[in-house]
């Protein structure tokens, strides 16, 4: 039994020396030399002689504050907890609150409302820091507060939770702030009720300035997952809302009013909420790259926004969710000046890129169309009163025109100018520009056929496909299946 005892004194001896060797513990990044940094243990007065590797892709600078863990007895970055002074936006200055220093478990049991509440207060008492929130998962019950010259850090969005258990509480609420920098965390909700994610709106200011999130994740609220009033000069990197009962995002300005501006989205991504995808209204000059909405009722839409640019952004298995948010990739209204640079839709439902309600200066150069699921109706459709240019496309489904609204510039080479008169139950004829007309295999098959002109609309019998021009009405008819149909000729 001696023996037994001694072996298995001597297994736990081990073991926990190797649980010391591997926990993760904080350093100060003093220097940098390509992906090798030196550090310095907190608390430690010296810098350690060595430079440690850090992770790929991690951008550590001198100064920030890093999660370090032994490995085969050798110190390994995983990562940034904290910016450097000089690189972080404003609401990193002041103190830093530790979420456990002010009686946080992060057990995902004890309730840790109250330690969040004080360690906020201690923040905005001083006129702004840094709420740390160590990896844990917290439960809480009430709307936690937002205000000027804040920064909510975790160390990964993986690995530090909160999570809101009151269906009728937002996750973070703010009015009328600006310099607000969340990262490295994840927001959960109770996935029912009438809460938001992070909610910020404005009642005495004109915008919501200064709004940076990097790495977060925001799920499963009754309402929207991220809501911003006149959103202005913010920016979000790989931010991601999902299982929301209504939106994504919501990101609007005052309609009929002023506009959110100058924002910036990179690789953000919003699926499975039960409206739209990204909601973005009465916004100006913003940026979108590599962002996706997937399974949502209308993965993007757009309405009364001015001068925006998509690079590389798409869609993926939209959903019917209800009679408006039915299945449409992009919905595009009443907006001007927006420009999608390869855009995408896979497992469409329902339209590819929807847009009316005269929207104008809609560009998009190289569509993609990839299995389209049997719902789905057009690749592209242009209503009456909008207008659009298509520079070359790859799509399955067929292009839906309205008469004089849309330049395209077919994969032939060939360019269609305003080209499209069309005639119902899908029968559409293409104007070269030179007055011949012509077709492709996503548009109704009618051969190139010589016009005629008549004063008063034709009475005769004609073969289908004729066409004749009416000089007295300036309408142009064409005989499809027996009967003369006509469009108003500009």
């Amino acid at each position: 039994m001696g023996k037994a005892a001694d072996f298995y004194k001597g297994l736990g001896e081990s073991i926990q020396n190797v649980i010391d060797k591997v926990t993760p513990f904080r350093a100060i990044a003093t220097s940098r030399n390509a992906n090798r940094v030196k550090i310095q243990t907190l608390g430690s007065d010296a810098p350690l002689e060595e430079e440690y590797a850090t992770l790929a892709g991690q951008s550590i600078q001198e100064g920030d504050e890093v999660l370090v863990s032994m490995m085969s007895g050798r110190p390994i970055v995983h990562g940034r907890i904290m910016r450097s002074e000089y690189d972080r936006p404003q609401g990193a200055k002041g103190i830093v609150a530790n979420v456990k220093d002010y009686g946080a478990k992060g057990d995902g049991v004890a309730n840790d409302t109250n330690a969040f509440i004080k360690a906020l207060s201690a923040i905005q008492t001083n006129g702004g820091g840094t709420l740390f929130v160590p990896a844990g998962y917290y439960l809480i019950y009430q709307t936690l507060p937002l205000f000027h010259h804040l920064t909510i850090e975790g160390e990964s969005d993986v690995l530090s939770e909160i999570k809101q258990m009151n269906p009728n509480a937002h996750g973070f609420f703010g009015t009328d702030i600006m310099w607000v920098n969340i990262q490295n965390i994840t927001i959960d909700g109770p996935a029912s009720g009438t809460g938001d994610g992070i909610r910020i709106t404005r009642t005495t200011q004109d915008a919501t300035n200064y709004i940076y999130m990097d790495r977060v994740t925001v799920q499963q609220f009754g309402n929207d997952g991220i809501s911003i009033s006149n959103c202005i000069v913010s920016r979000f990197n790989m931010v991601h809302s999902r299982l929301n009962g209504r939106h994504g995002w919501y990101i609007y300005g005052v309609a009929g009013g002023s506009a959110g501006t100058s924002c910036q989205f990179n690789v953000c991504y919003a699926n499975e909420n039960g409206k739209a995808g990204f909601l973005i209204d009465t916004m100006t000059y913003m940026q979108f790259a590599a962002c996706v909405g997937e399974k949502n009722g209308i993965d993007w839409y757009l309405t009364r926004c001015y001068s925006m640019d998509f690079a590389s952004c798409g869609t993926e298995t939209t959903l019917y969710k209800d009679a408006s948010y039915n299945g449409r990739s992009f919905l595009i209204n009443q907006c001007l000046g927006l420009t999608f640079h390869n855009p995408y839709v896979l497992l469409g439902r329902n339209i590819g890129f929807h847009i009316t309600g005269g929207s104008r200066q809609i560009t998009l150069i190289g569509p993609q169309e990839i299995d389209p699921q049997s719902e789905m109706v057009h690749s592209i459709r242009v209503d009456a009163g909008s207008f659009a240019t298509i520079l070359d496309y790859n799509v399955v489904k067929p292009l839906s025109l309205a008469p004089w609204s849309t330049t395209v510039l077919k994969p032939d080479g060939s360019f269609l100018f305003r080209n499209v008169i069309e005639f119902g139950g899908g029968n559409n004829l293409y104007e070269m520009g030179t007055g011949a007309f012509a077709t492709d295999s996503h548009f109704t098959a009618w051969q190139g056929v010589a016009t005629r002109s008549k004063a008063g609309p034709p009475t005769e019998n004609q073969a289908n496909g004729t066409l004749v021009v009416d000089a007295t009405n300036s309408r142009l008819y064409v005989r499809v299946n027996g009967t003369w149909r006509y469009t108003d000729l500009i």
